[in-house]
């Protein structure tokens, strides 16, 4: 491992980037890499499993080097929703529990696109590049470069769930009580509703946070 080391050194001379894809797990050879690397990109999915095996690794991590940059991606989503959701669980329990950070690039939605590119050896974000997963895959490297492009504005649900951050999601709930609905637009109303089934979302993934517990 250590001459592989130093040659992956030497070949990084002349590069802006090198990525080593480790797997899963928290083996020996992948925390050597994971302890070498300058930035460690943890790519999950929002199974609990995953989670909390992302959750392993990046406790693994901070035990190491407390100081590690750490950032997430979180991959087939099936909605924003739900990215939203991983991020804010993910976030939360090393907050909570390692009493540390970290970032998330962005989300990746599930596209089964990437399924039919894998299988007829394309790569999917050029025979795909219009596809909503390939201007994740886009934001996510325009993130890492620290530039910005027309796919790096949020959509109105990525505002809105940012500036509410999921708690604030109560203000729209006890708005929708204090105020008759009859006074609102049936799309406004609709909004609304559906903010109180986020909320119960949002409850449900406090309950769900001892997942951080059990890990540790």
């Amino acid at each position: 491992l250590v001459q592989f080391a130093t040659e992956i050194q030497e070949l990084s001379r002349d590069k802006d980037y090198l990525f080593i894809d480790t797997g899963a797990g928290i083996t020996s050879s992948v925390m050597f890499f994971l302890q070498m690397a300058h930035e460690v990109i943890l790519i999950t999915t929002p199974e609990p499993t995953a989670m909390a095996d992302a959750y392993g690794v990046v406790k693994s991590v901070l035990a190491q080097n407390p100081s590690a940059r750490i950032r997430m991606v979180i991959n087939r989503c099936h909605s924003i929703f739900e990215a939203k959701s991983v991020q804010n669980k993910m976030e939360v329990a090393v907050k909570k529990f390692l009493k540390s950070d970290i970032t998330t690039l962005g989300f990746v939605m599930h596209n089964q696109s990437v399924l039919e590119a894998s299988r007829n050896q394309q790569v999917f974000l050029m025979q795909y590049r219009n596809e909503d997963v390939s201007k994740n895959i886009t934001r996510i490297v325009n993130k890492l470069e620290g530039v910005s492009g027309p796919e790096d504005r949020p959509g109105l649900v990525e505002k809105i769930l940012d500036l509410l951050q999921w708690q604030k999601i109560k203000i729209l709930t006890w708005f929708c009580y204090i105020i008759p609905p009859r006074h609102f637009s049936s799309a406004l109303v609709s909004g609304l509703v559906r903010s109180a089934n986020y909320l119960k979302m949002y409850d449900a993934f406090e309950e769900d946070l001892d997942f951080g517990s059990q890990c540790r």
